[in-house]
């Protein structure tokens, strides 16, 4: 192989890897910001008075999946219930009943910290991981006797699928915890009349 044939499959590759690792950081800060953003969601109730958010917080005390990793009742009151995981950093919300019995509402917030600092650092390591590898490469691979060597670019690929995953699996337990306290929330109604 050519030094000149070297040099452009590594130019190649390098814009390839830093358009990849572009993608992933707005994945990322995507991610952030849909985490940052809060949920409520309202349920109508029947009216009559019913220990709603009673189970309501006994359901949401039960959750134990593998993403949720647990629930901590912080508060529970006869007009409201609070709660955040047991981990304590991941996540928080709170339930309310209205003055009237007609509706419970719930909003849940995600404690994005971890996720934002995780985040911003394989977005700053994959950069500098990326741009390190192609002058090492151009510096010492492509003026030697084997040019060929820049193919080891593709190394690159070890830092650009991280964001991806772990922005991935930030998103998918948020829509678990949002979907599970929305099934409990609208049962609990049925779970009320039950319990009368």
């Amino acid at each position: 192989m050519t030094q000149e044939t070297a040099s452009f499959w590594l130019h190649v590759i390098f814009v390839s890897a830093l358009v990849i690792w572009g993608a992933g950081a707005v994945f990322l800060l995507r991610a952030e910001s849909a985490l940052a953003a809060s949920v409520t969601r309202e349920v109508p109730l029947d009216g009559v008075s019913r220990p709603f958010l009673k189970i309501f917080a006994s359901r949401l005390s039960e959750i134990r999946s593998q993403m949720v990793r647990g629930i901590a009742l912080d508060v529970v009151e006869p007009s409201r219930v609070r709660w955040h995981s047991s981990s304590g950093f991941i996540h928080h919300g709170e339930a309310r009943l209205e003055a009237s019995p007609t509706r419970l509402q719930w909003s849940f917030e995600e404690g994005a910290h971890a996720f934002r600092m995780t985040g911003r650092f394989l977005i700053v390591f994959g950069f500098v991981v990326i741009v390190a590898l192609y002058f090492i490469l151009r510096t010492y691979a492509l003026p030697s006797a084997m040019p060929g060597m820049v193919f080891q670019m593709m190394q690159a690929i070890h830092v650009l699928w991280p964001p991806f995953l772990i922005g991935g699996l930030a998103l998918h337990s948020r829509r678990c915890m949002v979907d599970e306290i929305e099934r409990i929330a609208h049962n609990v109604r049925f779970e009320a009349v039950s319990a009368a």
